[in-house]
C-alpha cells in the first residue's frame, strides 16, 4: 500500500517487479513465465494478486475515480487477481481476506452505493471459508462510520460473534473476541453493545 502511494505520489505506475527482491526479478523478466520456481509463484499469487487492489485504494484516496467508475475497476482488480491465481498452487485464502478488507475500505472511501455493497457481499457469500473474525470487524468498524452501511456492522458483528462462539479456543482468546465484537457495536449503539455480555 505503501509503495503505491508513493509512486502514484511521484507519478509513477509501480509494477509487480518493483516490489520483488532480485532473485524473484529475474524470474519475473523471462519470457517464459511457466518455467518460475515455487517461490516466484508464490510471489505472483499474493503480491500480484493484491496489487490492482492497492492501486485502486490509492486512486481512490486520492480522488482520482468516479463513483460511476467504480464498478469497472473492481472488475479490473478481479481480472488480474484471476490471472494471478492461475498457477499450480491453488488460490490462496489470505489473499481473499485481504481482498475484502481493501474492497471494503474502497467502497467506503468512494461515498457507499448500495450496487457495490451488495457485490461484495455477494462474494463473501460465495466463499468456501469465512471471512476472519478480526477482518469482519474491521469491516464492520468502517462500515459503522457511513449512514447507508451502519445496518452492516450489526450483521458483520453477528457473523463475527457466531464464529468466535464456535471456535475451539481457550477462554481468553473467546472473552478477546467478544469485547472487540462488542466495542465496534459500541460505537453504533451502546445498548446493543450490553446484549453481548
Amino acid at each position: 500500500r505503501a509503495n503505491c502511494l508513493k509512486a502514484a505520489l511521484q507519478k509513477h505506475d509501480i509494477q509487480l517487479s518493483a516490489l520483488a527482491n532480485s532473485k524473484i526479478r529475474k524470474q519475473l523478466e523471462k519470457k517464459d513465465r511457466y518455467q518460475t520456481d515455487r517461490e516466484t509463484s508464490e510471489f505472483v499469487q499474493s503480491v500480484g494478486a493484491l496489487l490492482p487492489w492497492h492501486r485502486l485504494w490509492t486512486e481512490v484516496v486520492l480522488g482520482q475515480v468516479k463513483e460511476e467508475e467504480l464498478a469497472s475497476k473492481i472488475s479490473g482488480c478481479f481480472d488480474e487477481y484471476r490471472k494471478a491465481q492461475a498457477s499450480d498452487y491453488g488460490d490462496n485464502l489470505n489473499v481473499r481476506q485481504d481482498i475484502w478488507e481493501l474492497w471494503a475500505e474502497i467502497i467506503c472511501l468512494c461515498s457507499p452505493n448500495k450496487e457495490e455493497v451488495d457485490r461484495l457481499l455477494r462474494w463473501k457469500a460465495s466463499l468456501k471459508s469465512p471471512i476472519f473474525v478480526p477482518r469482519l470487524l474491521h469491516a464492520a468498524t468502517i462500515f459503522a462510520n457511513h449512514a447507508d452501511t451502519k445496518i452492516l456492522t450489526y450483521d458483520l458483528c453477528r457473523e463475527a460473534f457466531e464464529l468466535s462462539e464456535g471456535e475451539r479456543s481457550d477462554a481468553e482468546s473467546k472473552v478477546d473476541s467478544f469485547c472487540k465484537i462488542a466495542r465496534t457495536i459500541f460505537s453504533t449503539d451502546e445498548r446493543e453493545a450490553q446484549e453481548y455480555f
